[in-house]
């Protein structure tokens, strides 16, 4: 394999080809003696060394050895050139200021420092040994240090003699002492030190002149500073130190390179003050060169301060970086394997030369030795490009830290906000399907049919057997539809009403299998947002990427919105560690149960740092790594690996009782399942064991799951406990019964493809199971059928439509108005039997699902016999809209609110059976008042019982009358013993009644009860029955009343009856000034006669009828002579009756004629009794004259005439008279 060539690039200035421009405005600089202070102006990297070392190169004429750094090899061109010299000051070599702050003004004092600095390591020290500033000399010989060696040891050793002179002379037992204190011995040690003392001495002030190594003198308490403070400005204290440095440099130019970078104008003026005093100064001119950036003045400034300004043009910015960056990458031969398009648009971010170049060079290694096939060279590229850019983020990056960690790890944050979205859509969901399915009705209109009060007009009640029908019907007649608008707008101001309509609509609509496929789909897509980087779920939409958090050093550079583009773009993401490190596989088999490799590590650094990987990380040799781990490691986040957790279950490892200690202390019920699902394609011995081991470790495992991990499927896993696990540990694990909760509230539990029945009915029996509702297109219907019959549901509203459904065989659509007697249609089915053992239940649930029952009359007097509290029956009769028709079979604990209800018949027979019970309460007599309805039944009048009720009737004096008489017309009974009945007084109208219906005999008791108690209806009461009346009166003599006799004449209209009471009459029966009937009167006439009354009867004649005239008529005549001597005035029409009797004699009648003659007014009267009493020679009389015989009766009839005026008359001589008439 031949080895790989690479093309690196340097980063030194580079010779320019052309300086076309540049070399002319240099030559016209060092032309003009007036110009010293030169501004080369450009960007950074942009050419403006390149320039002057092309330029320098092209002034000299031979080749000259390449020297270490290019302002030297400037110096040496140039100076072999024009034999001149010159000095470079190029801060950015000594820059060490932390990046992140490279941008901060510094100190002019502290630049000044610099500057000098570099200037005095510039220029030989031999050059410049007067200069107070220090210089290492390399050239410190070896005799100079012996000789000040000497000078110091002969020095301190003089002094130390001459100071202990005296003592050595107080003391000469010694030999040496008695040399020692010699006068010439003394003598040459004076001198000795003397010498010593002069040149210390000497070089110390030479020192203090050059150096200033004494600063200040302090004297007691009081400091004497000899040089100035050390806060003054380096350029102002060394001004003289730094000219002198200058002038013994012997340099003609000096280039200052990179001052800019240090933002501070200040140190520019200070050059530009030296710049003049060097000049002043000397006759040779010495230039003051400036390498920076064209922003670093305003323009104004800039060319008051400088004498001449050349700009350098960029050899490379954004517009030409892309040619330049894929014609290196091209020399590399790597240009194919990138993305153009990447590639353009990151060169839009490069305007520096020397950082692309070193972007390159450093891509060529990383991509050497750490790219492999699988990864992505634009993203090795987008690191190493934001390495050279952000150099300490990078190494932060590297330590899982600093600004692109941070927003990279923002993933983690936006993933689990995704997933709660979606979690809440899909309880969302699942909350709807819900109540889709606990939603008993099955459209709109039987919605509707539940909320509308409305029934059909009675005239129309038979042509609709249900509510239903005519409100379906409405739904269809537009008429209907007008008719009934308002009662529709009521209920659509329900929210109850709207809610319900709104499920229905979409239940209608296969709303709950489209929901069921949206959350089989959002359950995928949660599985797939955990593969997604942080730019995939950006540009999805799931949310944005946050880029402030506060590093304003990274946040403010030009450079930053690189990092923007990298990171949107998924150029830099959370896979950074594969491109920014480089791991050694291990290469030795012998090591392969010891060995971590690079995956193992990656899992352990996670551990260490509890920074958990994805569950599914994958682990390469996890026996190494379980032999690394500790106890304290199993109770961290990081631990959850499936790869780790399998060898633990396969390898019976003890941390297995770690594991799933950590797994229940923190609830982690997301990694459980995540990992069912894992293992369901590959291995499912894993999850037997898993389950097995979860189930006897963790027993609280169901009870403690509190349902807010979404993706947690809790059924499947009770349906593989239930499979795998023993009957005794499913039971351990039913804390407080949190599996039947679980179960049963779980409609969709019953969706099983291939169930295990036997296994599922013996678990379900053992915890005593009962489901609470089960979705009805997706249960298994065999294990269906096994629960219905075993009664192992709740008796709610969804399990009871259910079974209704998919069990009865009935058409109709279960409701809850007669929900009662659906179930009984069909007595074989077990729901039967279930219910009547539940009623109370049963009961609870319709009374809080319909505010009204129309249950058919058996099924409704089952329910109010049953075995349920009084508290249920009653609110179920108050619902009930069926009318109960046979108060006998209804349980006795219900009647009075039946009754007080009007939930009963209004009937005779209902009335009574009620009676015999409570008897006349205040209830049942409000019940009949109330009842508008007739009673048309009977009662057998045979029964015992009734008489009490008709007796009770008959007195209760709080019944309305007309229900009094109804009631009592119903009844085949009267009162024969009043005082025993009637007990207490009733009312008059009630007694009326009694007397006008017969139900009051006459007899003697009640007679006598009658005209004591009610008087005032006695004569009603004879009237009713007179033919017993007189009867007893004639049995009784005692009991006849003659004033009761008179009036009841008065009343009776029967002539049987009047003739009978006539005839009871102890006496003559007077009938002046009494209105007696025709044939009362004639009655009395007859048998009764009282003759005072003669004086006054024949005021009747007139009015009476033909019978009663005659009788009159016959009793006058009789009468005849009282009639006469009293003069009676009698009616005209009877004197003719009278007179015309043959009774009567003519002496009779004449005497009648005069007797009668003053009362008749008109002479036509006198002329037709004159023809009945055969006066017929008065015929005339009132006509013409007439003669007629002289007798009594003639004269007083003359008489009488002449005295009205109606004729003369006179005697003749014959005797007789003779009458003329007087015409008026």
């Amino acid at each position: 394999m031949s080895k790989r060539k690479f093309i690196f690039q340097k980063l030194t200035p580079i010779e320019c080809d052309n300086i076309s421009g540049y070399s002319e405005a240099l030559d016209f600089v060092f032309a003009n003696d007036d110009l010293k202070n030169i501004a080369i102006t450009g960007p950074y990297s942009s050419g403006k060394t390149s320039v002057f070392e092309t330029y320098s190169k092209m002034m000299s004429n031979s080749d000259i050895n390449e020297p270490r750094s290019f302002m030297e090899k400037l110096k040496s061109k140039f100076f072999k050139k024009t034999h001149k010299r010159f000095l470079s000051v190029s801060l950015a070599e000594f820059d060490n200021v932390n990046s992140e702050f490279k941008h901060s003004p510094i100190e002019v004092n502290e630049l000044e420092g610099k500057i000098i600095n570099q200037l005095l390591h510039q220029i030989d020290s031999k050059s410049v040994y007067l200069s107070g500033f220090k210089i290492r000399n390399d050239n410190f010989s070896f005799k100079h240090l012996v000789l000040c060696s000497f000078l110091l040891v002969s020095f301190i050793l003089s002094s130390l003699y001459l100071l202990s002179f005296f003592k050595l002379s107080s003391n000469p037992d010694s030999f040496i002492f008695n040399f020692l204190i010699k006068d010439w011995v003394f003598g040459l040690i004076l001198i000795l030190f003397l010498i010593d003392l002069f040149l210390i001495v000497y070089y110390f002030l030479r020192l203090q002149n050059e150096k200033a190594i004494l600063k200040s003198i302090k004297i007691q308490e009081h400091e004497i500073s000899l040089f100035d403070s050390e806060n003054d400005m380096y350029f102002d204290k060394y001004l003289d130190e730094i000219l002198y440095l200058i002038k013994r440099s012997n340099a003609d130019f000096i280039v200052f390179e990179d001052l800019d970078r240090f933002h501070n104008n200040l140190i520019f003026v200070k050059l530009r003050e030296i710049n003049q005093l060097l000049n002043k100064k000397d006759d040779r001119v010495v230039r003051f060169f400036y390498l920076l950036q064209d922003s670093m003045f305003l323009s104004k400034e800039k060319t008051k301060f400088f004498d001449f300004i050349i700009p350098i043009v960029p050899i490379i910015d954004n517009s030409n970086s892309y040619n330049y960056l894929i014609a290196k990458l091209s020399d590399n031969n790597l240009l194919e394997s990138f993305d153009i398009s990447f590639l353009q648009k990151i060169s839009l971010y490069v305007d520096d030369m020397r950082i692309l170049n070193n972007v390159l060079n450093e891509f060529l290694i990383y991509d050497s030795r750490i790219r492999s096939s699988d990864q992505d060279i634009n993203k090795l590229f987008s690191l190493v490009f934001f390495k050279n850019l952000f150099s300490q983020d990078f190494s932060d990056l590297q330590l899982n830290r600093g600004y692109v960690f941070s927003v990279l790890n923002q993933k983690e944050d936006l993933i689990s906000f995704v997933l709660d979205n979606i979690d809440v859509h899909i309880k969302d969901n699942q909350k709807l399907i819900q109540e889709m399915e606990n939603e008993f009705l099955n459209d709109v209109i039987e919605l509707d049919t539940l909320y509308l009060n409305i029934n059909p007009p009675s005239s129309q009640s038979s042509q609709y057997s249900t509510r239903l029908e005519f409100v379906k019907k409405i739904n269809s007649d537009e008429a209907l539809q007008k008719q009934y608008a308002s009662e529709f707008e009521k209920i659509k101001s329900n929210p109850e009403y709207i809610s319900r309509r709104v499920i229905l609509e979409k239940k209608s609509n296969n709303g709950i299998n489209k929901l069921k496929e949206e959350n089989s789909k959002l359950n995928l897509d949660k599985e797939k947002m955990k593969t997604k980087n942080l730019s995939e779920l950006v540009n999805e939409g799931y949310g944005q990427i946050n880029f402030n958090f506060g590093y304003e050093s990274i946040e403010n550079d030009p450079y930053f919105p690189l990092i923007r583009y990298l990171i949107w773009n998924g150029y830099i993401d959370e896979t950074y560690h594969d491109y920014i490190s480089y791991f050694s596989e291990p290469t030795n088999p012998d090591l392969d149960d010891f060995v971590l490799f690079r995956e193992d590590k990656i899992f352990l650094r996670s551990v260490l740092d509890h920074k958990p990987l994805d569950f599914t990380f994958s682990l390469k040799n996890v026996n190494s790594i379980v032999q690394s781990l500790n106890d304290i490691d199993f109770g961290v986040e990081a631990i959850l690996n499936f790869n780790l957790l399998s060898y633990l279950l396969e390898n019976n490892s003890a941390y297995l009782t770690n594991f799933i200690h950590y797994l229940e202390k923190e609830r982690r019920y997301d990694f459980i399942w995540d990992f069912i699902q894992h293992k369901k394609t590959n291995n499912h011995e894993n999850i037997t064991i898993f389950i097995n081991a979860l189930n006897e470790k963790w027993t609280t495992l169901i009870f403690d799951y509190t349902g807010d991990v979404s993706n947690f499927n809790m059924k499947e896993y009770l349906l593989i406990s239930f499979s795998i696990s023993s009957i005794n540990t499913i039971i351990d694990m039913n804390k407080n019964a949190c599996i039947n909760d679980f179960v049963i509230s779980d409609p969709f539990f019953l969706e099983i493809e291939v169930p295990d029945v036997d296994n599922l009915l013996n678990v379900f029996t053992n915890l005593n199971i009962k489901f609470d509702q089960v979705d009805a297109s997706l249960f298994n219907s065999e294990l269906f059928d096994s629960i219905y019959s075993r009664s192992m549901y709740v008796l709610n509203t969804h399990m009871i439509f259910l079974i209704i459904e998919h069990k009865y065989n009935s058409h109709l659509s279960p409701s809850f108005e007669s929900l009662y007697t659906l179930i009984l249609s069909e007595p074989e089915q077990p729901l039967n039997t279930y219910i009547s053992k539940n009623m109370n239940i049963f009961m609870n649930l319709i009374l809080s699902n319909s505010s009204v029952f129309l249950d058919g009359q058996n099924e409704a007097v089952q329910i109010l016999n049953s075995r349920i509290s009084i508290d249920i029956k009653l609110d179920y009769a108050e619902k009930l809209k069926t009318q109960l028709s046979d108060l006998i079979s209804i349980n006795s604990d219900v009647w009075i609110f039946l009754i007080q209800n009007d939930k009963i018949s209004f009937s005779l027979k209902n009335i009574f059976v009620y009676f015999n019970k409570f008897r006349y309460s205040e209830d049942l007599i409000n019940f009949i008042n109330r009842n508008t309805t007739q009673i048309i039944d009977n009662l057998d009048s045979k029964n015992d019982d009734l008489t009490i009720f008709f007796n009770e009737t008959v007195i209760c004096d709080s019944l309305l009358y007309d229900k009094y008489l109804m009631i009592l017309n119903s009844i085949g009974l009267s009162i024969s013993d009043m005082p025993s009945v009637l007990s207490k007084s009733i009312s008059n109208d009630k007694v009326e009644f009694l007397i006008n219906s017969h139900k009051i005999v006459m007899n003697a008791i009640n007679l006598q009860q009658i005209r004591t108690k009610y008087p005032s209806f006695k004569n009603a009461f004879i009237m009713n029955d007179i033919s017993n009346y007189v009867k007893i009166c004639t049995e009784s003599k005692n009991l006849l009343n003659q004033v009761e006799l008179l009036d009841l004449l008065k009343l009776v209209k029967n002539k049987t009856d009047i003739k009978k009471l006539v005839d009871l009459s102890s006496g003559p029966i007077t009938i002046s000034n009494i209105n007696y009937s025709d044939y009362a009167i004639l009655c009395i006439l007859k048998s009764k006669f009282n003759s005072s009354d003669l004086n006054t009867l024949h005021a009747k004649y007139d009015t009476s009828s033909k019978e009663l005239k005659d009788e009159i008529v016959s009793i006058y005549v009789q009468e005849i002579n009282y009639v006469i001597q009293n003069k009676l005035a009698l009616p005209f029409d009877m004197l003719i009756e009278i007179f015309s009797s043959p009774i009567l004699n003519t002496e009779s009648k004449n005497n009648l004629f005069i007797a009668e003659l003053n009362h008749f007014k008109e002479q036509q009267q006198i002329t037709s009794i004159f023809d009945i009493l055969q006066l017929h020679e008065f015929n005339e009389i009132f006509i013409s004259p007439i003669q007629c015989s002289n007798t009594d009766f003639n004269t007083q009839i003359l008489t009488n005439f002449k005295n009205r005026s109606w004729i003369k008359f006179e005697l003749l001589p014959d005797g007789n008279y003779k009458v003329s008439p007087i015409n008026s």
